[in-house]
């Protein structure tokens, strides 16, 4: 399928005005961050294209529509002027009815329209054909005064981070498209693309926990799971109902994330459409091969006696916990149950993409994590580890993100043990290290590990900071490399 642009960015020309003179505009930094974080994704430039010329009112132009039409995807930026607009609206429609033509508006569960909210606009006042797409926010609302706070750099490095942050989430789901495609690959879709390791129903949650529920979404969609609803719900209770339950049949799991808002209460009921979802996910429980994770940020205090009351049910009604991991834990806690849950379910069904450690085998697997920056120091380490009968494994180091996360996770799943060196990279890369290994015992290991163990190099080795860690072993190589420090790993390996 050939396409003129990768995506068409559709917006009011008023909403790219900018808030302080002499700045560059909403769309203007919207769109060069898309075409850059999107070119990056895909590993060649982006064709992001939108309409620079016209100054003020919008007004009709039979070029622009033809550029619309041979789009892979379209952008449309809401706002209550983009609504009111008759231009962007006939953008839209003459988009919609194009990609009808071309490979259909939807590609496999996934709409060709993407709304980026810039300011909240009524799903009733959205136009047909997008009404049900799910929105990317590019705001806040502020729980104590209700005013929206938009994610608009000129508001500071808080409010920069979101935006940043929902842009790559917007750019992920973009690329996947597009490798859908055929756009993103030079021979066209692969089943690769196509394909994912199962389906997990997010519920919704209130305002106040979208951030931790939006880091769950993220960390899901990178490691392949479909999330769902993947489409607006509707906030009418006879409609709501049967499209939550033909969500929560396509799953193997669904997370509830619970804050202290009680959530939106949908037409015709009087319980929020978070305790909805959980009612009919432990409905869904009884059909088998499901399982149900709920999670309560520790030290939640609520307000709304309404919350109050759901959260005390959660905690000690036997009926609603039957079943469930109920967790009140920091948040990486959290993902690594999802992942254990999500690896017994595929173990259970003989997923071949998990694969285990060899229990018969002799030689131990040892994952040596490092830097590229310690590559070569690291090579005494790899060789003796390796003289003494052990296989070693490093990491990848290639300009493939994707590539090199499936890589590692790989290796961590088959490792009888991990030595992380840490020689030039600081303390955060450390962390995240451990939290990768945490992480794995999640993802279709069916054993613990032998031994894991952090080798403390030069430039770290020669300052006195504190390193204690119940995860791991603490090995300082206080100047040149020794050997014997090395023994005590390789002991426990091989018990």
């Amino acid at each position: 399928m050939k396409f003129n642009d990768d995506v068409f960015i559709s917006y009011a020309h008023l909403d790219n005005e900018p808030l302080i003179k002499n700045t560059e505009g909403w769309v203007s930094d919207f769109h060069h961050s898309l075409r850059v974080r999107v070119g990056q994704l895909l590993g060649k430039e982006s064709s992001v294209w939108r309409d620079r010329k016209i100054k003020g009112n919008d007004y009709f132009d039979d070029a622009i529509i033809e550029r619309v039409k041979t789009a892979a995807l379209l952008v449309s930026v809401f706002t209550p002027r983009y609504i009111r607009s008759e231009w962007c609206t006939r953008e839209l429609i003459q988009f919609c009815d194009a990609a009808k033509k071309s490979g259909g508006l939807r590609v496999l569960d996934k709409t060709r329209v993407f709304k980026v909210l810039k300011t909240p606009v009524p799903p009733e006042q959205h136009p047909e054909p997008v009404r049900d797409c799910i929105g990317y926010e590019f705001f806040r609302i502020d729980p104590n005064s209700d005013h929206v706070r938009e994610f608009n750099r000129v508001f500071g490095s808080e409010t920069e981070r979101d935006y940043l942050m929902k842009l790559d989430d917007l750019a992920q789901d973009l690329c996947q498209l597009l490798n859908l495609l055929g756009v993103g690959l030079p021979d066209g879709p692969s089943e690769d693309v196509t394909q994912g390791k199962g389906t997990v129903f997010l519920a919704d949650c209130g305002r106040d926990v979208t951030e931790q529920r939006d880091e769950i979404r993220r960390e899901l969609i990178g490691h392949q799971y479909r999330i769902l609803p993947d489409r607006e719900l509707p906030m009418n209770v006879d409609q709501l109902i049967p499209a939550l339950k033909e969500s929560l049949d396509q799953c193997q799991l669904s997370v509830h994330v619970m804050g202290k808002s009680y959530g939106i209460v949908p037409e015709g009921t009087d319980r929020s459409i978070v305790e909805l979802q959980n009612e009919l996910a432990m409905e869904r429980e009884g059909k088998g091969d499901f399982s149900r994770i709920v999670w309560i940020p520790p030290g939640l205090k609520v307000d709304d006696d309404r919350q109050k009351r759901f959260i005390e049910s959660v905690r000690s009604d036997p009926g609603i916990q039957a079943g469930a991991d109920l967790l009140e834990t920091p948040l990486e806690d959290l993902k690594t149950q999802i992942h254990k849950t999500l690896a017994r379910a595929a173990t259970s069904v003989g997923d071949a993409e998990l694969p285990t450690p060899d229990e018969s085998a002799e030689i131990p697997n040892v994952y040596l994590m490092c830097d590229s920056r310690d590559s070569k120091k690291v090579k005494p380490v790899a060789d003796y580890l390796f003289d003494h009968g052990c296989e070693v494994t490093l990491p990848a180091f290639q300009e493939d993100e994707a590539a090199v996360r499936a890589d590692n996770e790989d290796n961590l799943r088959r490792a009888d043990g991990v030595l992380i060196y840490y020689g030039a990279p600081n303390e955060l890369w450390l962390r995240g290290k451990l939290r990768e290994r945490r992480k794995s015992e999640g993802q279709g290991r069916s054993k613990p590990y032998k031994a894991t163990a952090i080798f403390v190099a030069p430039p770290n080795s020669q300052h006195d900071s504190w390193l204690r860690t119940h995860e791991a072993d603490v090995i300082r190589q206080p100047h040149e490399f020794s050997t014997d420090l090395l023994d005590p790993f390789l002991a426990a390996l091989h018990t």
